[in-house]
């Protein structure tokens, strides 16, 4: 993996002010205590006493000193002088000082900060591979963490590039540390099966890799049939048995991650034994998920037979009723008689036997046999159980609201005698239109019958819709005056009769 992982401008901001440091930062790092305050002013000077209250202010908020402790911002400069009751401008030439190597020693033997010398840099290099083992940390994130775990530890923190280079070889080594027992666990032949997974067959598109790292997608008899021969492939490779409880399930879960993503050929390029590695882990955990997937898809497939069968069963029961129903009632018709001669003391049942048709009878029972089922059978408690078919609420829809019309005044003079129960339409004098209401209408009236004679035999035709009727309190000229606007609606007034 490469070395240097961080951008010019994270090196640059490392260990440097990057902004001027609020409130809360300024107090928290730079505010003094009496006991600072005294030993601040201890030194010689305003510029060394300035000088050194600021450098200690700076490794608690960077955890590292300045080259150049005049690198600060002006607002840490006036907090810090303000506490001393000195000038800020006191402090220049502060940095071209020997004092400043004298100060920094004096605050690391008086708040306990240790230079990062072998001792810390093991301890770090141990907690990183550590980190790196377990986990799938991007190396800035570590880079992160190992800088604030110093700044706890009250380590001075080293350069940029020493941290840079501790992360970088870290990860390395857990990652060689991990191929190397991945590839250690399949024998030869098992090798070279994984090996040829990345490999093209002659007059194929797609490597074994490509197919078997594919889900099944078909959701019918034939999908299980291919995800079974899916799991079963990748069972042959003998990934369970691999004894792999020494790498942790995070490491394995990104190497099968690549391998599921990647391309056959970006995994075939692999150095090393990265790419047996590679192909370990996915033979090792994907049998799992292949089996989890093709019992998935047997579910399915199952769920939508049962639900298909279930609603040919209630289909098929509801087409049988009407026999059900008319066998019953021959049935029925049969007890009555049979009953009503053994109700009479003087019946002979055999005799009114021999005189019935006792075919169809016989037949009835029949029917009755076949389709009757039991009550106790769980048929209706299982179809109730079920989830109902896609198209379910689609049956169970409300039917659509009919549309209520208004009818003419005609129409309804001649349908009030058939409502009343008399048998043939009485003839009604034609009517014109019908008065209409005071104000603006906001439909157009109904449209009115021609005045012909109207007889049982004759269905009068219905003219076109008038226009709006004129208001009963305007004049004709003032409605065309206030409402005709085109020549189309002028001429549908004209018509009004």
């Amino acid at each position: 993996m490469p070395i240097n992982f961080l951008s010019e401008d994270q090196r640059r901001r490392f260990g440097r002010f990057a902004d001027d440091p609020d409130e809360g930062q300024l107090a928290g790092s730079f505010l003094l205590d009496q006991t600072a305050r005294r030993r601040a002013m201890a030194a010689k000077g305003a510029r060394n006493r300035i000088g050194w209250a600021i450098q200690l202010g700076t490794v608690r908020y960077l955890g590292t000193f300045l080259d150049n402790p005049e690198q600060v911002p002006g607002v840490v400069v006036d907090y810090v002088a303000e506490q001393l009751g000195l000038e800020p401008a006191e402090f220049a030439g502060y940095g071209t000082k020997e004092h400043r190597w004298d100060h920094q020693e004096q605050i690391r033997e008086g708040y306990g900060y240790t230079k990062f010398e072998f001792d810390q840099w093991f301890a770090l290099a141990r907690w990183m591979y550590q980190r790196a083992w377990i986990g799938s940390e991007r190396p800035t994130l570590l880079f992160d963490l190992a800088t604030k775990r110093l700044v706890d530890k009250k380590v001075v923190l080293p350069g940029v590039t020493v941290l840079e280079r501790l992360v970088s070889g870290s990860r390395e080594r857990a990652e060689k540390r991990l191929w190397a027992t991945l590839a250690a666990a399949p024998t030869q032949e098992q090798a070279a099966g994984l090996q040829g997974l990345v490999v093209v067959p002659v007059g194929k598109r797609l490597s074994e890799l490509d197919r078997l790292r594919r889900s099944p997608r078909d959701i019918t008899a034939r999908g299980v049939g291919k995800a079974l021969e899916r799991y079963e492939a990748l069972n042959t490779f003998g990934g369970t048995a691999w004894d792999l409880s020494a790498i942790p399930p995070g490491r394995l879960q990104a190497l099968v991650r690549f391998a599921r993503a990647a391309r056959a050929q970006a995994v075939s390029d692999l150095a090393g034994n990265r790419r047996l590695a590679t192909l370990v882990a996915f033979a090792a955990v994907m049998p799992q998920v292949a089996a989890d997937e093709a019992i998935e898809v047997f579910d399915l497939v199952m769920g939508d037979l049962i639900r298909s069968s279930s609603t040919k069963m209630t289909k098929q029961r509801l087409r049988t009723l009407k026999d059900l129903d008319a066998a019953a009632i021959l049935l029925r018709e049969m007890w009555i008689a049979v009953s009503g001669t053994a109700a009479d003391p003087e019946g002979d049942i055999r005799a009114t036997l021999d005189a019935m048709d006792v075919g169809p009878f016989h037949a009835a029972a029949e029917t009755v046999k076949l389709l009757a089922q039991e009550p106790d059978d769980g048929a209706e408690q299982m179809l109730a159980a079920r989830p109902p078919l896609q198209e379910g609420p689609r049956l169970a829809r409300r039917p659509p609201r009919r549309r209520r019309v208004a009818l003419p005044a005609p129409l309804l003079a001649r349908a009030e005698p058939r409502r009343a129960g008399q048998r043939g339409p009485q003839a009604q004098p034609a009517q014109t239109a019908p008065s209409p209401r005071p104000g603006r209408t906001r439909h157009r009236n109904p449209p009115i019958l021609p005045q012909t004679p109207t007889s049982a035999t004759h269905r009068p035709r219905l003219l076109r819709r008038p226009a709006r009727p004129l208001h009963p309190e305007r004049e004709p000229h003032e409605f065309l005056i206030n409402r005709v606007k085109t020549p189309s609606q002028r001429k549908r007034l004209l018509i009004q009769p």
